[in-house]
């Protein structure tokens, strides 16, 4: 029928009501898009600033000199190592938002780097030097003989832990005693001490998320400290000494926290003792006041505080939120929060590390979740609202056969950790799942065990990913004398004949054709070793107290079987990374730990890392990869030799984002990829030093620093690798 003039026009109001509607919400989002990065610009702002001033000028500036440089600089190429991870970080917190997270021992990982261990304590030994004060006659400086580090670690009653990093010749060294014994641990029973494991938002260029708010803290309590900074540079014997206590359990029952099964508390203060009220008042401001916010209504950047705010910046990044959140009132717990005055004379700030999680089981059977030991279960749905808000940080995602979305998991990949395993009962998985994700039965493991979950599904993933069943090699080998006689005859662990690790102090002792992998010692002569154990896969040197040392103890002394696992894991993966940084660095270099007969490049294939590097040829287009054979170069038109690759041969394939767009070019290596590269990798992942902006869609991204720093370290590296989640989708 015809419709009346009067009904035209209430048809004509609507539109142009509804009309309105949308663009007012359109107006809405531009507003908050421009909030958004007027908020990251403004964190920009906030960290180049404090990185110039905490590190530029009160670091670098004493480094100016030539003879400073070479006197300080040369001697400590770790320093440069962290100034990059600063850089990596500082990328990564305006471009990406922290998307994953990964195992980091506190001590070992993270304070010993920033202590710089048995090296020139380049770091602390300048950034409080401004400070001055006349002592016997001299002009005397805050420098790092004036700087204590105390870190205390509370796991529950008898069983705490405190270190400390005297300094020694120059050199900080580390010592641990356990409680109230004031006897350090020997180098013999160092094995017993527990490191605090912690979830690190974007591995190690994160942990500088914990250094920036160290750097912050020793800096304001140097700037602020008056006459009592003073008193510590006239005197011989006092010292600034800057507390760092970790609580996986409050230490008082009437002072938790809350979401106990998430968090570790984190407190942080000084022995000053000139913390007032009035100070109180005045940091607050700058935490929860008027000042609190970081741009001002207009979009301008809050000009306060700069310093409080990136201690904010930082806490908010090891909670794995978008920086700039603190532009908004407070998380619960707090991001960062500040003691009152009436506590203690000493300030002190909290805030909050992430406790790892091991594995959320998604299905909708009665299986029981134990948040304490890190197994939670979520359905489909709330997992998928997980993976959206890209807040997911499990070691094993787990799908069961009745919780499965093959499209939904194939477009997420990205999204999901290399532990990913589905559980099917007699369907056929889909190809590009199976290539990417484990497949296991429902008899393989049973989800109910929860005090061995973790471990039984690091079998499932070992075996299916390794055919651990039916490898000849196997077995784990230690050669090691001063372990051998610790262990009391008692030199062979072994986890349901699927590993096993043995120590021993003679070469005969061992049958060479099971050996899978060999640590050796550094107290045996290399030649006598590499001569009768060339044909073990693996080699790697160790010492008592390297990472390497200490994990072979904590295994065998304390049988501990996770750690045996994942150092099969470790032992077994095998990694490729093109980058040509690592590939000049290495190439033709003597090895430090097998000596004259060993190049780098060998020392890392002997681990299961073959460094790479992707060059153009002589013809236009030609693109070829660079390897180290037999100390010369050795080059291959770049698809014949991924060709030539044989498949599950490796697990990770690394790659520099700039040999993708400078020397391969983006769609040819799409190609690549499609026609091989896909068949012969498990997982790609692209690194790069510029964050995640004009990064190659459709795959992993990662750091450089967190690959250089972890190099050394294969289980470490592992564990990273198999962690990454997060990229730019296509």
């Amino acid at each position: 029928r015809k419709e009346s003039g009067i009904e035209k026009e209430k048809i004509t109001r609507i539109s142009s009501y509804f009309e309105d509607i949308l663009n007012f919400l359109a107006d809405i989002e531009n507003v908050q898009q421009t909030q958004l990065h007027a908020r990251r610009s403004a964190v920009a702002a906030i960290m180049a600033r404090n990185m110039s001033h905490n590190i530029g000028s009160h670091v670098l500036s004493y480094l100016g000199g030539k003879k400073e440089y070479e006197d300080e600089g040369f001697k400590d190429p770790a320093f440069f190592a962290y100034l990059q991870g600063r850089m990596d970080f500082i990328a990564e917190c305006v471009t990406n938002p922290p998307t994953w997270a990964c195992i980091m021992d506190m001590k070992g990982d993270i304070f010993d780097k920033f202590m710089n261990l048995d090296k020139s304590p380049t770091l602390l030994n300048n950034i409080g030097k401004s400070a001055t004060a006349i002592r016997n006659g001299e002009i005397a400086s805050l420098n790092s003989d004036k700087i204590d580090i105390v870190v205390k670690i509370f796991y529950g009653a008898n069983d705490e832990y405190e270190i400390r990093y005297p300094l020694v010749g120059g050199r900080y060294i580390s010592e641990i005693c356990k409680n109230s014994n004031k006897q350090a641990f020997s180098q013999d029973t160092m094995w017993k001490f527990k490191d605090l494991q912690i979830d690190i938002p974007h591995g190690i260029s994160g942990a500088h998320a914990f250094y920036s708010i160290l750097e912050n803290f020793i800096r304001n309590s140097v700037r602020h400290g008056g006459s009592e900074i003073n008193r510590i540079l006239s005197s011989n014997d006092e010292k600034l000494k800057i507390t760092i206590e970790l609580e996986f359990l409050p230490r008082n029952k009437n002072d938790g926290w809350n979401k106990q099964d998430e968090f570790i508390r984190v407190r942080i203060k000084d022995n000053l003792g000139n913390y007032t009220k009035e100070i109180e008042n005045k940091i607050n401001d700058y935490i929860k006041g008027r000042n609190s916010c970081i741009i001002e209504e207009d979009g301008s950047i809050n000009p306060e505080g700069w310093g409080i705010k990136e201690m904010r910046i930082c806490a908010a990044w090891l909670r794995m939120f978008e920086p700039s959140i603190i532009q908004y009132p407070d998380k619960s717990p707090n991001i960062l929060k500040l003691l009152p005055s009436n506590n203690s004379a000493c300030i002190t700030y909290e805030f909050f590390v992430l406790k790892p999680k091991e594995v959320i089981l998604v299905t909708t059977e009665g299986v029981q979740e134990k948040p304490e030991s890190g197994i939670y279960k979520r359905n489909l749905e709330e997992i998928k609202s997980e993976v959206n808000q890209k807040r997911l940080r499990y070691k094993f995602v787990v799908f069961n056969h009745d919780c499965i979305d093959e499209n939904w998991l194939k477009q997420n990949l990205i999204n999901l950790p290399a532990r990913t395993i589905i559980i099917q009962d007699n369907k056929k998985v889909d190809q590009i799942l199976s290539k990417s994700v484990i497949v296991i039965s429902p008899g393989d493991v049973d989800l109910n065990d929860t005090e061995n979950l973790v471990c039984n599904l690091y079998k499932c993933y070992l075996t299916k990913l390794f055919n651990l069943q039916t490898l000849k090699r196997k077995k784990g080998l230690v050669f090691e004398g001063s372990l051998y006689n610790l262990l009391d005859m008692n030199e062979t662990f072994q986890i349901d004949s699927l590993v096993e690790l043995q120590v021993v102090n003679e070469i005969n002792q061992i049958d060479k054709e099971q050996i899978a992998f060999c640590f050796q010692h550094d107290e045996r002569g290399e030649k006598e070793i590499l001569k009768k154990l060339n044909t073990i896969p693996y080699l790697e040197g160790h010492s008592s107290i390297s990472q390497a040392g200490k994990m072979l103890r904590d295994i065998l002394l304390n049988r501990n079987k996770l750690l045996l696992l994942r150092l099969y894991e470790a032992v077994l993966t095998k990694i490729m990374i093109a980058d040509e940084r690592f590939f000049s660095k290495f190439f033709n270099k003597n090895s430090s730990v097998f000596g004259n007969n060993t190049t780098v490049s060998m020392e890392m294939e002997r681990k299961g890392i073959d460094i790479i590097n992707i060059v153009k040829g002589n013809d236009e287009g030609e693109v070829k990869v660079a390897k180290e054979k037999n100390r010369g170069l050795h080059e291959k038109e770049i698809s014949d030799f991924f060709a030539g690759i044989d498949e599950d041969k490796y697990t990770f394939f690394v790659i520099h984002q700039a040999l993708i767009s400078d020397i391969i070019g983006e769609e040819k290596f799409k190609q690549l990829y499609n026609e091989v590269i896909s068949k012969k990798f498990r997982y790609i992942i692209i690194h790069s030093g510029r964050g995640l902006i004009n990064v190659t869609p459709g795959f992993k991204f990662l750091s450089l620093s967190n690959i250089e720093n972890f190099l050394k370290n294969k289980v470490a590296l592992v564990e990273l690798l198999a962690s990454v989640k997060g990229g730019r989708k296509t």
